[in-house]
């Protein structure tokens, strides 16, 4: 059982989220049937692995959702494992607001407490973490049997004095790639594709939003062409910022922050689209 986003929803997670499932359900042999609570917000229309929708602004839903699915579990015979996917911005607090929720802090208790194994997989880990924060990664990790990061660094901090989080809860597993022909999709291949072999390439990838910090990105990547390069080395750099704006509205208007420092930076730049 997962409780995520997921798609149609535009959202890092949610994709993340199916294709875990997508990757689950070549084992059903061994672990049964995948299904998933999205944290909805009008997202819809879902289908199959989504069986159960939480509305994301109602702490009553997200509870009430949590109370079915563990109904469900103590119906069948075989061990029902919850997955929660946390990340802070999913989470609404009593006022709306995102990011100060304890909603997964909630559900994660419902489900101790009725029996339920639950691993919570943290998809943002602060370095130096609010009050709220750090609280709400303690109660996740007293209510789950694993915390489940992507780096080795998220370990180091969760088991630090900032967390104090018994190391023996955290268990570490690498992001997954989806790489389908390595033989075509290595880096070398790729830069030759778009005819980008001889160039020094530097990259920002996925979701962008305000605190990925893109437009200091740019003003640094000029600084440094016009203080430490020749001009023909600067001619052999291309500075790639691949993905798009998350869907929400304030990371939509993160777009325009970014044209405008392009502009301003006096960089010759361009927009591509993925080539079909």
């Amino acid at each position: 059982r997962i409780v995520s986003t997921y798609p149609p929803k535009k959202c890092g997670i949610g994709t993340f989220s199916r294709d875990l499932a997508t990757a689950l359900g070549s084992f059903m042999g061994e672990i049964g049937s995948v299904r998933v609570a999205a944290i909805d917000n009008g997202d819809g229309p879902y289908a199959i692995p989504v069986d159960l929708t939480i509305e994301q602004y109602n702490p009553k839903s997200w509870r009430r959702v949590a109370s079915i699915i563990l109904t469900r579990a103590h119906e069948v015979t075989n061990p029902t494992v919850v997955l929660l996917q946390h990340e802070y911005g999913l989470d609404p607090g009593e006022k709306g607001n995102t990011h100060k929720g304890n909603n997964f802090v909630n559900i994660a208790r419902i489900f101790q407490h009725g029996g339920l194994m639950t691993l919570t997989y943290l998809h943002t880990v602060p370095a130096s973490p609010n009050d709220h924060q750090r609280r709400t990664i303690q109660d996740l990790a007293k209510y789950s049997d694993s915390l489940i990061v992507t780096t080795r660094s998220a370990t180091d901090i969760l088991a630090s004095d900032t967390y104090q989080i018994d190391s023996s809860k955290l268990k570490h597993i690498d992001h997954g790639i989806r790489m389908h022909n390595p033989s075509q999709r290595g880096r070398l291949s790729i830069k030759k594709e778009y005819g980008l072999e001889e160039m020094l390439l530097i990259t920002t990838l996925g979701l962008h939003s305000a605190r990925k910090g893109i437009e200091f990105s740019i003003r640094a990547y000029t600084q440094f062409l016009k203080e430490s390069c020749t001009e023909e080395q600067r001619e052999n750099i291309v500075y790639l910022i691949a993905g798009q704006c998350h869907p929400d509205r304030r990371a939509q208007e993160y777009q325009a922050v970014i044209n405008k420092t392009l502009k301003e930076s006096k960089l010759r730049w361009c927009e591509a689209k993925e080539p079909s």
